[in-house]
């Protein structure tokens, strides 16, 4: 097999050329990669996904494998293509970007648009809370702010869980802390408010 990595450049019009890996056209602008051997053209991320040329018998093709060094393509629910959740347009299962839109995605795992919209509004929102779960915890310690922050607090985490849960653990445990906190010096007050309203004159 040669060992000659074939030229990459760029397609100059769209026709009916076709990459034989992926089966997917290949439209003007995209980077290709033709085989030196039978002059085959490709996908440049395909070629290299595949490790050489795909037309059987061509010197080009990548070496066969014993079983035993086979690896497994990562798939998921025993597929291993997926849609892109932005541009709906097919994708390796492994893939964590988009090779048509350039989706960068946090993992591997397949989601729909539905899902792909509801994590990027959750990161949106990160810094802003990573911000408000510090406040929290000072109005939480402050005893004249403990009663409210107390109350207020609680329904806060409750609609942020899910932000909460994607920030460091330290934040989680500041909030919890901080809540703990509110609601102890809330106790001792109440309890002090009674005893006083008991033992006044």
């Amino acid at each position: 097999m040669s060992t000659n990595q074939p030229p990459s450049s760029q397609a100059t019009d769209s026709g009916d050329t076709q990459c034989a890996i992926c089966h997917a056209p290949i439209v003007a602008g995209e980077e290709t990669t033709g085989c030196a051997h039978c002059q085959s053209i490709y996908h440049t991320e395909c070629w290299e996904y595949n490790g050489g040329c795909a037309q059987y018998g061509c010197e080009q093709c990548p070496p066969t494998e014993k079983h035993s060094d086979l690896e497994i393509p990562v798939s998921y629910w025993g597929r291993e293509e997926k849609p892109c959740p932005f541009c709906n347009k097919t994708i390796q299962a492994a893939a964590l970007r988009c090779r048509h839109c350039g989706t960068v995605f946090d993992s591997a795992k397949p989601q729909d648009a539905e899902q792909y919209e509801s994590d990027t509004n959750l990161k949106k929102r990160i810094p802003a809370v990573r911000k408000q779960s510090i406040w929290l915890f000072v109005f939480c310690v402050i005893s004249c702010t403990a009663p409210l922050a107390a109350i207020v607090g609680l329904f806060w985490y409750r609609a942020n869980r899910k932000v909460i849960d994607k920030l460091p653990a330290l934040h989680s445990a500041i909030c919890k802390i901080g809540l703990g906190i509110a609601w102890l010096q809330s106790l001792i007050i109440l309890i002090v408010a009674l005893l006083h309203s008991v033992l006044s004159p």
